[in-house]
């Protein structure tokens, strides 16, 4: 985002700094979404085996390794629910990929109402 002419410039440390936060964005938002579709090759296979898509006692191991190896940072509490919400966001991508889509075009939009005409633009 460029800045106004009337803000002043950031100090050059700031400026490194964002870039390097903007970097680790990109590559978290990588990683989120590989294992997204990691998730969904699991449920897939499970499937193939007749095994039940929700296994909470694997949740509950998962957590308790990403908590006991993270390093210093967040509070192992906020750690615990950011990663709790990527096993709630993954198990609705599982369930969702299981069913029809229900008419939405994202699964962050609400289901489009269907009434069989078009709306004209004016």
């Amino acid at each position: 985002m460029a800045r106004k002419p009337s803000e002043p410039a950031l100090p050059p440390d700031v400026t490194r700094l964002r870039a390097e936060m903007d970097r680790l964005n990109a590559r978290l938002a990588a990683d989120v979404q590989a294992r997204a579709r990691l998730a969904l090759e699991i449920a897939r296979a499970k499937a193939a085996h007749g095994l039940a898509a929700a296994d909470p006692k694997r949740e509950q191991t998962m957590l308790r390794r990403v908590l006991d190896e993270a390093p210093a940072g967040f509070e192992r509490c906020d750690l615990a629910r950011i990663f709790k919400t990527i096993f709630v966001v993954s198990r609705e991508l599982v369930v969702a990929s299981a069913e029809p889509a229900a008419g939405r075009s994202s699964p962050c939009e609400p289901p489009r109402a269907k009434t069989g005409r078009k709306r004209s633009r004016r």
